[in-house]
């Protein structure tokens, strides 16, 4: 129900014990609208800090990713070292082992070539000579 005196409009309801004026409606309809701003505004802040905590995230898993990645790539470069190195000595042992058979091959051509006339002798002398039994 709402009566209209000279000064206020005033809004009576059976189940109000009180009467409230067009000013009490208006201040409780500000307060409301206040109170949203406030929690649109609380909202706000929770998104930007949500946004910034993504960002945050983002940028340290990205430099984990590269942290790893470079623990990654220097344990592949000392596995290759070690190939190479490997790979080194293999090398080194080949030659090494070719000049020693080098070597040997000319000690062997070098007693050839001193007995070689010697042998020949004894196997000619083995033939030539004829035993008697």
């Amino acid at each position: 129900m709402v009566i209209i005196s000279k000064n206020n409009l005033w809004f009576w309801s059976p189940e109000q014990t009180q009467s409230t004026t067009l000013y009490d409606i208006s201040t409780s309809n500000s307060q409301g609208i206040q109170t949203l701003l406030e929690a649109e505004k609380n909202a706000s802040k929770t998104v930007e800090q949500a946004r910034l905590y993504r960002g945050k995230r983002l940028n340290d898993a990205r430099s984990e990713a590269a942290k790893e990645i470079a623990e990654l790539q220097e344990q592949k470069n000392k596995e290759l070292e070690k190939i190479q190195l490997d790979s080194i000595d293999q090398t080194a042992l080949t030659e090494t082992i070719e000049k020693e058979t080098a070597e040997k091959i000319k000690v062997t051509l070098a007693m050839f070539d001193k007995n070689k006339s010697k042998a020949v002798a004894k196997m000619v002398e083995a033939v030539t000579t004829v035993e008697h039994e």
